[in-house]
């Protein structure tokens, strides 16, 4: 007798009947994961960009894979010598990961308590789903495929295999994929913090973390024996969470039990604190689904409804409507995260462009890497109303002019461009000067980092005025992680980035022909000092142009740009 006649007698209950028809019910945390996967494919289906970071993301994991893999050959001839380069490998590439589960929000983020507190839900099923629809995503798949192709690199390149090799490599395997998974589902609950002032925190800190690890991959590559610094790398990161699991491998090969148990210990620790840790964000947001505000945060909504409004103004400036904009303006940008980004970056990329026309030999990198420093930070210029969104609406009403508005929303990015071609100009040429490099070009070669690259920023931020005003779009509100802002999705962002980056140096073009050819004729210092002055008077002739256009176009179509910011987009 099938168990519908058994159930459907007189004796049965309706629930038993139903659940003799339907089935028995999927366990919460299993359909917890199906609407992860639901929500995750609509997000992918809706920006197609999504996709694309994800064929990028793979197209670039399998490629350092072949490296990776061809880095394992040196275990052939010398196992215990060349045994750090397991742990450098594969704690490099735990941290670059954990990295983007900061920096690139794939559509792949778990759905949490707080996005969901109406749901009978509780915090094992939260976990469970959390930690097992890690695995199954596009970056737990990633792990799991880099890590046991490479250990199976490992195994191929060793000259002869024990039992106790193949069971460390197989531990070093699981325990890497294990902290790699388990990390990528911490770090987002971390960054999803409860208090705007923390997450903003964060971000700036994830941007420079992130930012310094792609230098440094960088310049290692770049350097004589990248294998061996590798190797270094490996040998103190193999003592950290990041690559424990690889330090298993490498201390079995050198023979030592002491060393490999210690690992073993480190990676057990490691994954059970992490799930601990993930297992308490979820009970604490479970308890209190609703964002509540610090007393240190309600304090500074007090005081910034009483502050004295000409206190708002920078040192040395004077009560005009372009200095109070510009005033705001530049608080503002040191404060929001979506752009302070680039005051923390700049000492950074400064030094580091510096490096790298060092490393080339060449005085003319340094121009090239300063210009093309102004331009990328210039850019920023390019949709100034959509940072500003609903406020846009307040200047409509204040009656501020159109050329003053736009003057006073530049205001820190001039401050921004001087600031960094000057430390840009001033550290290629301490570069070279202190290592000895320079000649009786190097200050030829500063004057025209310095012209060059102040006439590349006074034309991008020019261009960035008919930007603002011709294609403003919408962005994420204030206080949105960098990496999680959505609007750089957007079609119109995407031709400002390229016309702003791509058109800024042809106001160059004169002041480049002159300095071209007096440096390879040597037709006399004149025509050097003619492209210096050219370099700075044509982006400034053109700056003024198009802020011209720009307020002509705002005092006409000043209520259509504020249709387009008005709203800000979910990030």
């Amino acid at each position: 007798m099938s168990k519908l006649q058994t159930t459907s007698g007189a004796g049965a209950s309706t629930s038993e009947r139903i659940r003799a028809i339907a089935g028995e019910p999927r366990p919460q945390w299993r359909q917890l994961i199906a609407l992860q996967r639901l929500v995750g494919w609509r997000i992918v289906k809706n920006n197609k960009s999504i996709l694309v970071c994800h064929i990028l993301l793979w197209f670039y994991g399998l490629w350092g894979l072949l490296f990776a893999g061809l880095g394992c050959i040196g275990l052939h001839d010398d196992p215990q010598g060349h045994a750090a380069i397991i742990p450098g490998t594969l704690g490099f590439a735990t941290l670059f990961l954990w990295l983007l589960a900061i920096t690139f929000p794939l559509g792949d983020a778990q759905v949490q308590p707080r996005q969901t507190p109406t749901l009978p839900l509780s915090m094992r099923d939260y976990l469970v789903a959390t930690l097992c629809g890690s695995i199954i995503q596009s970056r737990g798949i990633l792990v799991i495929v880099w890590t046991v192709v490479f250990s199976a690199c490992v195994l191929v390149a060793l000259p002869t295999l024990s039992a106790s090799v193949v069971v460390a490599v197989v531990l070093g395997a699981i325990g890497t994929i294990l902290i790699t998974i388990v990390g990528m589902c911490f770090i987002p609950l971390i960054f999803g913090a409860d208090h705007s002032a923390q997450k903003d925190k964060l971000a700036k800190y994830s941007v420079v973390i992130f930012l310094v690890v792609i230098l440094a991959a960088n310049i290692m590559l770049r350097l004589e024996n990248p294998q061996n610094w590798i190797m270094e790398f490996g040998r103190f990161i193999q003592w950290t969470p990041l690559a424990a699991p690889a330090g298993i491998i490498a201390h079995t090969l050198h023979g030592s039990l002491m060393g490999a148990l210690l690992c073993l210990l480190i990676t057990v620790a490691t994954v059970a604190v992490l799930i601990w840790f993930i297992a308490v964000a979820l009970r604490h947001q479970i308890a209190e689904p609703l964002v509540r505000e610090t007393a240190k945060e309600r304090q500074s909504t007090v005081d910034s409804t009483v502050i004295n409004p000409r206190a708002l103004l920078l040192p040395g400036l004077q009560w005009r409507p372009w200095s109070i904009v510009g005033s705001v303006g530049v608080r503002s940008f040191v404060k929001d995260s979506r752009t302070a980004s680039l005051v923390w970056m700049l000492p950074i990329l400064a030094i580091f462009l510096a490096y790298m026309a060092y490393s080339t030999d060449n005085y003319m990198m340094s121009v090239i890497y300063t210009c093309f420093f102004a331009l990328i930070l210039a850019s920023q210029s390019a949709n100034v109303f959509g940072l500003d969104g609903p406020g846009t609406g307040l200047y409509l009403s204040s009656g501020v002019s159109s050329r003053a508005l736009l003057l006073g929303r530049a205001f820190p990015l001039y401050l921004l461009e001087i600031v960094a071609v000057v430390l840009m100009s001033v550290a290629s040429v301490l570069l070279f000067i202190v290592t000895g490099h320079s000649d009786d070009s190097t200050w030829f070669w500063f004057w025209a980092s310095m012209t060059f690259g102040l006439g590349a920023a006074l034309s991008s931020i020019g261009i960035g005025f008919l930007l603002s005003t011709y294609n403003p779009f919408a962005m994420s509100k204030p206080g949105t992680s960098p990496w999680g802002d959505r609007s750089g999705f957007k079609a119109a962002a995407l031709v400002s980035s390229l016309i702003s980056v791509f058109t800024g140096w042809v106001p160059l073009i004169p002041g480049i022909v002159c300095i071209v050819v007096q440096y390879n004729v040597e037709v006399g210092l004149w025509l050097r000092i003619l492209g210096y002055v050219l370099a700075i008077l044509v982006p400034l002739a053109v700056h003024v142009l198009f802020l011209n256009l720009g307020a002509k176009k705002y005092e006409q179509s000043g209520a259509e740009i504020y249709q387009k910011v008005k709203n800000w987009i979910s990030a």
